[in-house]
């Protein structure tokens, strides 16, 4: 099959589960890292609004009917919102592959193309970023979801956390791996000639070097804060069906 047709022309959210796998095995660079990390998000948010729609279905709701209802619906804006970044982030990095692609024969085509790879992996930091704010925002409906759900969807409930959980670590690794592109482009010592440096907090200007330490920092921060609440929410539903026996299972 030729994946470049599929990989030019039609969106991976579009595909079908086999042949994205197809695509991953692939010996393309794309789709890679960041997409599947979005994915992994993607079902995480879907668990989470089938356990709460499970909750309420079941009538195990115990007064919580409007958070449940809540969750769902911000489950679903975040789900939606890593479907988006699923097909963003292939083309964040198949613009780096553009970028590298250009002509470089006079000194003012290498300057132009040097601009155009910075350009093109500091998008391709933001989207993993984004991937990995998402995450976490979705764990923080997952954490509020394990004191109000029907306790037949336990599994379900530390799938969710472990598929947030992989989404946040892919997602961080994807920014850091861009990050340290950036810093080899040989540019990462001083200020954007063309751009005027990137924007950072409050919008302030931001030399290379400060940007590359600024998502570093952030980056590390939210993965940290994504890992402790995922094995939280993990370790929770392990204790309550291998520490417990409750008798209450999913039908």
């Amino acid at each position: 099959m030729d994946y470049t047709i599929i990989l030019g022309f039609m969106k991976l959210i579009e595909q079908t589960i086999g042949l994205y796998s197809d695509l991953l095995a692939a010996d393309f660079p794309t789709p890679g890292g960041g997409s599947t990390a979005a994915l992994n998000g993607v079902l995480g948010c879907s668990f989470i609004m089938k356990i709460a729609r499970i909750t309420l279905k079941k009538g195990k709701a115990a007064g919580n009917t409007a958070l449940l209802r809540r969750i769902i619906d911000e489950a679903e804006s975040l789900r939606q919102e890593l479907l988006g970044l699923v097909d963003d982030d292939t083309e964040a990095y198949n613009g780096i592959m553009a970028a590298l692609a250009a002509p470089q024969s006079t000194a003012d085509e290498q300057g132009r193309q040097r601009e155009r790879l910075r350009g093109a992996l500091k998008a391709a930091i933001e989207i993993p970023l984004r991937i990995l704010q998402t995450s976490l925002a979705a764990l923080d409906l997952a954490w509020q979801l394990s004191e109000n759900y029907y306790a037949g969807t336990a599994s379900d409930l530390a799938l969710a956390a472990l598929n947030l959980e992989a989404a946040a670590r892919g997602a961080y690794l994807t920014v850091r791996i861009n990050l340290n592109h950036l810093s080899d482009t040989g540019t990462a010592g001083g200020r954007a000639e063309t751009s005027g440096g990137s924007k950072g907090i409050a919008g302030a200007d931001l030399s290379d070097a400060e940007y590359l330490q600024y998502k570093a920092r952030e980056s590390a921060a939210r993965l940290a804060e994504a890992e402790g609440m995922a094995h939280r929410i993990y370790d929770g539903v392990k204790t309550l069906l291998c520490g417990e026996v409750t008798g209450d299972a999913e039908s």
